[in-house]
């Protein structure tokens, strides 16, 4: 380590920095290759982007150019759509401008006439209410006249019916000589040797053997009527045994051509109710009324049936017997009482009325039914009921002050449809056997 030491340290230091020097430049210089070899490889990926980029830029362009030429498109067809829309609504509108205009004069002309029509129908209004009116006093002054008609004929007939003959009976051996359609019937005696001897009796009416069920109902009808117009009616048939008189009110059930009183009666009473339904409301009821009858009930009914159901129910209780003119002859009578309760739906009148249908036990004497005991008891109390209403019937005819209602409870049931302005018909049975003369 001498003083020729330190220069040579220099210069190899010197050596090592020139070393150094030129080992970095040349670093230097292939870092600047790398470099600039990095930065075209670079500038060629960027280029390569760019240009992928520009592509699908210009993709994108592309297809915003296609959608926004396709929404055009789609917007000048809604467009188009929308103008013709708009000049059909314009068409429509003055269309509808036009039938608006067509309308109000069709309205106005509607309107006027209307006008006229209302005026017409004030006055058809009017005038209906007048001839309602008077159609209301016709209808009441029809209603007078009728049942006056009735009256004038008599509140009181008495009609009289031939029973025909029987199978097995000597038809030439009759008391019955004659029949008249102005009301006489000539019974001949036959004890007496006399020929054309005759007693000769007057009725409203004569049915003779031939005359059927219908016939004898037609006489009957009208008075109906008068029920429903407010009048209480009473029919009843008044016999011997074996005259008819169950047959002339009942009839057979096998046919309606047979068919009697009762059942053509309730028959015409609901047909004429119903025929009156807008002007009248009836309400019908049938049992026995103003007597307390012992068990007897009011039943509401609203047909024929009804009535005949309860017209049976009685049958089935009524009393047979027999006696030496009918192994099963009726010893007890039969009473059926219809109550008909009506109001006015016009006016709200209202009114209330019966009618009566009756078929009396048998009217023979005594002696003639050879009844005894019990049966001997029943006929003295059935002709005591039956004169008892002869009673009534001949104070009635007499106009007498003081009729005897109460002495039976026959009379005493039947009092509100005798007397008064009442109708009452008789319908007596003849038996035209020789054997009947004197019941006859």
């Amino acid at each position: 380590m001498h003083g020729y030491d330190l220069p040579l340290e220099n210069l190899m230091r010197e050596g090592e920095v020139e070393a150094y020097k030129s080992t970095t430049v040349e670093e230097e210089s292939q870092t600047e290759k790398r470099t600039e070899m990095d930065g075209k490889e670079i500038l060629l990926m960027k280029d390569k982007e760019i240009e992928v980029m520009k592509i699908k830029h210009e993709q994108q362009i592309e297809e915003i150019e296609t959608n926004a030429k396709q929404k055009e498109e789609h917007l000048s067809t809604k467009v188009k759509e929308l103008e013709d829309h708009v000049k059909d609504m314009r068409k429509s509108s003055q269309l509808i401008s036009k039938d608006m205009c067509a309308l109000q004069l069709k309205w106005r002309d509607e309107v006027s006439n209307l006008g006229s029509n209302l005026k017409y129908l004030v006055d058809a209004a009017e005038n209906y209410a007048k001839v309602f009116a008077e159609n209301k006093k016709l209808h009441n002054e029809n209603k007078i006249l009728y049942n006056e008609l009735q009256e004038l004929k008599g509140n009181i007939r008495v009609y009289c019916r031939v029973r025909p003959w029987l199978p097995g009976q000597n038809k030439e051996a009759t008391i019955v000589a004659h029949t008249s359609e102005d009301g006489e019937i000539w019974v001949s005696n036959p004890s007496k040797q006399v020929k054309n001897e005759y007693q000769t009796f007057k009725f409203n009416k004569v049915f003779g053997s031939s005359a059927s069920q219908g016939q004898v109902f037609l006489e009957i009808q009208p008075l109906i009527r008068s029920v429903l117009d407010g009048f209480s009616v009473c029919i009843f048939a008044y016999g011997q045994t074996g005259s008819g008189k169950t047959y002339t009110m009942s009839g057979p059930s096998s046919g309606k051509q047979d068919w009697g009183v009762n059942y053509r009666a309730l028959n015409e009473l609901f047909d004429i109710s119903h025929s009156r339904r807008n002007s009248f409301s009836y309400k019908i009821q049938s049992t026995s009324d103003g007597l307390v009858i012992p068990e007897a009930t009011l039943h509401l009914v609203e047909s024929t049936s009804d009535v005949l159901k309860l017209m049976e129910m009685g049958n089935q209780n009524r009393a047979v017997g027999s006696t030496a003119l009918n192994e099963s002859s009726s010893r007890s009578h039969s009473i059926l009482i219809v109550h008909i309760s009506g109001s006015n739906l016009k006016d709200g009148l209202k009114f209330k009325s019966y009618l009566h249908l009756i078929d009396l036990a048998g009217s023979e004497r005594v002696e003639r039914t050879g009844a005894t005991g019990d049966r001997l008891t029943e006929a003295q109390y059935i002709n005591k009921s039956l004169s008892a209403l002869s009673d009534v019937i001949v104070a009635l005819s007499r106009k007498s002050s003081h009729v005897p209602y109460r002495n039976s409870k026959l009379t005493h049931i039947l009092q509100n449809s005798l007397g008064g302005h009442a109708k009452t018909l008789m319908l007596i049975h003849v038996s035209p056997e020789v054997e009947s003369y004197s019941e006859t």
